[in-house]
């Protein structure tokens, strides 16, 4: 049975919720909680809150306007570890099972740095919106949808299953069952582990169905993004302020006052061109970096910087969250990696105004010009930092340059040569191989993890 829990403020979305819930079950009966219908008279209902959200598959958490709640003294009930919202949502984040902001319009999705730490991934999940007007039907059409999407994978598990021990779903379901069943699950498991761990994005070994389940689910998310992505044209961003600030020598980034806990950037190699067969002009050859940070400020800092160096024309850095706090300074003296000469650029953004303990994200761009035309260099790489949780590296090729191979490295520190990469991962290949997802959970602190290319 695929049992979903939805979770709603009263003071918010209390009348649309109860129409929601019960189209829900008409589709899927009496394994949908609500608190909405859920009770009856003389009920505790802490017990059967706490109980529907430990057995749910999925949660559905509906958001209105004022979903935050406000306290009598101005303060939001979100932030309450009390309070039942926060408790519900949290308990499904920590549980890792299918979490569905659904948005009430006009309800936005609200941004990491409004939610509670604990429960900030939420502001990562894919969201829905429900109308209140002729478009009702419809939009809570796809919201059952999605949930049956993720009801048929629920069951996927279990029909496999099915297969492999040749009994039928209806015996499988049944009681007595459950005791040679749970035999043959177990050494199912152990044989998966034992073969190959699966991790998942926060490093915890999971089995082969729900790695499955989350392949499935990233390979759509890849391609949604890789659809929006190419119908927007290449954003260079290669033109800078007449003033921009210069400085002999920067010394490298500071991060000892912040935890970066994520790091995802999206390589978009559309616009590189080939300069040693003439088929563009120098200056012309474009490839951009759309780097999306969360990050945590552990102590008081005025200031937070990122860094950027190429050995092509040159390399433009802007900040898109943050435009009117950050500025480019460009370093006059080369840099060097290795024996390689290259271009040094650095992104200064103002963060005096965000809290010590304040988690916040960050969108910058780097347009490098010129750049990957050597052979032996065309690689890109990130850095694992303490208490990150993800490092994630998303390329989209030229229409014309599918990747011929690829290999994935890692290296101690930027001193060191680098080896293949054998540690847990998350990896995603286009079939037409314009695009590549390889993400590394928990990465190592001082690593550098890279992808060579040839195309």
């Amino acid at each position: 049975m695929f049992r979903i829990f939805i979770s709603y403020r009263r003071g918010d979305t209390r009348d649309v919720t109860q129409r929601l819930y019960e189209r829900i079950r008409q589709q899927f009966g009496a394994a949908v909680f609500c608190d909405v219908a859920s009770f009856c008279a003389g009920d505790d209902f802490r017990q059967q809150i706490l109980q529907a959200a430990d057995n749910c598959d999925a949660m559905v958490v509906v958001i209105g306007q004022h979903w935050f709640g406000c306290n009598p003294d101005g303060s939001r009930r979100l932030d309450d570890p009390n309070d039942w919202v926060f408790q519900e949502i949290n308990h499904a984040i920590d549980r890792n099972i299918t979490v569905l902001p659904v948005l009430i319009h006009p309800a936005r999705h609200p941004a990491a740095d409004e939610l509670p730490t604990a429960i900030r991934e939420l502001a990562f999940r894919e969201s829905l919106t429900i109308y209140n007007d002729r478009q009702f039907e419809s939009s809570v059409r796809t919201v059952i949808d999605s949930l049956v999407v993720r009801q048929e994978r629920h069951a996927g598990s279990l029909e496999r299953l099915a297969l492999r021990t040749g009994r039928s779903l209806r015996t499988l379901r049944q009681p007595f069952a459950l005791t040679a069943l749970l035999a043959a699950v177990m050494l199912a498991a152990f044989l998966t582990w034992w073969l190959r761990e699966t991790f998942d994005s926060r490093g915890r070994r999971v089995d082969s169905a729900v790695a499955n389940t989350w392949e499935q689910a990233d390979r759509m998310k890849l391609e949604k993004e890789i659809e929006a992505m190419r119908a927007r044209p290449t954003e260079p961003v290669t033109e800078r302020p007449v003033d921009t600030a210069v400085a002999a020598s920067l010394g490298s980034p500071d991060y000892s006052n912040f935890d970066i806990l994520s790091d995802e950037r999206f390589w978009d190699l559309r616009g590189w061109k080939d300069l040693s067969q003439n088929t563009g002009n120098p200056g012309q050859s474009l490839v951009v970096m759309t780097r999306t940070a969360r990050i945590l400020k552990a102590a008081p800092a005025q200031e937070l910087r990122f860094e950027a160096r190429t050995d092509g024309t040159d390399v433009c850095l802007t900040c898109l969250s943050h435009r009117s706090k950050a500025f480019e300074v460009l370093q006059e003296q080369p840099g060097f990696v290795g024996a390689r000469s290259t271009k040094v650029r650095q992104l200064v953004l103002d963060v005096e105004d965000i809290p010590a303990g304040d988690e916040f994200l960050v969108r910058t761009r780097a347009t490098y010009v010129d750049s990957l035309q050597d052979p032996k260099d065309r690689w890109i790489g990130a850095i694992g930092y303490p208490r990150s949780d993800r490092i994630r590296m998303i390329v989209l090729m030229p229409a014309d340059r599918p990747l011929l191979k690829y290999r994935l490295q890692t290296a101690p520190s930027t001193r060191d040569d680098p080896a293949e990469y054998i540690g847990p991962l998350r990896l995603i290949e286009a079939p037409d191989r314009l695009s590549l997802m390889w993400e590394i959970p928990n990465p190592a602190q001082g690593f550098v993890y890279s992808i060579v290319m040839e195309w």
